[in-house]
């Protein structure tokens, strides 16, 4: 009779340890899966940074562009002189406006797997986190000087110019740079007030994506530690 229960229980414990490896082994091979598949994850992220930085930075210039044109735009309505070739050009500057092409598949697919948790380094996903967030809030501010110029700025023009790249009917732009073409001098009270309300929306979008620029730059460093280790 014992002979049979020491038997029965070595058999048990044998069945035990071997399903107990057998889920071990499982439960590695599922993490080790998991890490791969992060990696993958982070790598497409790494390389969808690197266009953001880009489109960034075009941004960022075409900004720049625009509050120069509005400065123009502004000096102008203050001298009261007539207009000239230029103006076209400035007013064109000044109504630029653009907006943030990024992909956030790659960091919306690690939320939503849960795979966060597997990024050893705690200061990356705080600032992947932080840099989302804040694309999000630039996309709000480019859209809101699209809604202003387009909705504003450009209906007031057309009562003194002709505008090309612009459709009235449908309030769309052709493209982000509608051409002007003065026929005679618009309100200069009024247009210095577009003029400086957009100057200010400019220099503060331009600093946004110059911070863009830089957090780019820190967090793909950041991937490439996490990746190697």
């Amino acid at each position: 009779m014992k002979n049979i229960l020491a038997r029965g229980g070595v058999e048990f414990l044998a069945v035990f340890l071997g399903l107990g490896l057998t889920l071990w082994v499982e439960n590695i091979q599922s993490t080790a899966k998991r890490v791969d598949d992060n990696n993958r994850i982070l790598q497409n992220l790494y390389e969808n940074l690197e266009l953001d930085s880009t489109d960034a930075e075009w941004n960022m210039n075409a900004y720049k562009v625009s509050y120069d044109g509005a400065e123009k735009v502004l000096e102008w309505c203050f001298s009261k002189q007539p207009s000239n070739d230029s103006m076209n050009v400035y007013l064109s500057r000044l109504a630029i406006t653009i907006i943030l092409l990024n992909n956030s598949e790659e960091y919306n697919s690690l939320k939503s797997s849960g795979n966060l948790n597997l990024i050893k380094d705690s200061e990356l996903i705080r600032r992947l986190h932080s840099y989302y967030s804040m694309i999000d809030f630039v996309k709000q501010v480019d859209e809101m000087k699209m809604k202003k110029v387009n909705e504003q700025f450009l209906p007031f023009m057309s009562n003194y110019c002709n505008l090309y790249g612009w459709n009235p009917d449908v309030n769309v732009y052709k493209n982000f740079f509608p051409s002007f073409n003065l026929t005679s001098n618009p309100h200069h009270e009024k247009l210095s007030y577009f003029a400086s309300q957009y100057m200010g929306h400019n220099i503060h979008a331009y600093n946004t994506y110059k911070d863009i620029v830089k957090r780019v730059s820190e967090l793909r460093k950041l991937i490439r530690r996490e990746i190697s280790t």
